[in-house]
């Protein structure tokens, strides 16, 4: 009877035993990449104000426009040039 509890004991310990690896292996890391992409130079253009709409403007809607066409002259050369 004492042998064959042991053979028992051996036989359902033996799936145990068998499942369990070596070692573990490590958790697959994940890598996060962020690629910014700069379309500013596409999507803004320089204003053009037309000369008979050049006496009507405010002086601040003039520094504006002066503004935003010397911040788009500085940051896309190569579009200004065109």
């Amino acid at each position: 009877m004492t042998r064959l509890l042991t053979i028992l004991a051996l036989v359902a310990l033996v799936p145990l035993l068998a499942g369990c690896p070596a070692t573990i292996p490590p958790a697959p890391t994940v890598e996060y990449k962020t690629t910014v992409v700069d379309t500013s130079c596409q999507t803004f253009k320089l204003i053009l104000v037309p000369t008979a709409e050049a006496a009507t403007l405010s002086s601040t809607l003039s520094a504006e426009i002066l503004a935003h066409d010397r911040a788009y002259t500085k940051k896309c050369p190569a579009r200004t040039a065109q």
